[in-house]
């Protein structure tokens, strides 16, 4: 939520620092979102019962 607020921030320097670790962070999300479904999916005890959840 953070750094939502601070993209529209007054301050170039702090907008355009907020733009480049927005982009940093939703890159590892999307990305880590991946490998933890298929974590879940390849343990035995979860199955597929997380992931359509």
């Amino acid at each position: 939520m953070r750094l939502t607020k601070n993209l529209s921030c007054k301050y170039k320097v702090i907008k355009d620092m907020t733009t480049r670790i927005k982009a940093k962070f939703d890159n590892y999300w999307n990305e880590y979102c991946v490998n933890l479904a298929l974590g879940c999916v390849i343990d035995p005890k979860v199955k597929l019962n997380f992931i359509i959840f």
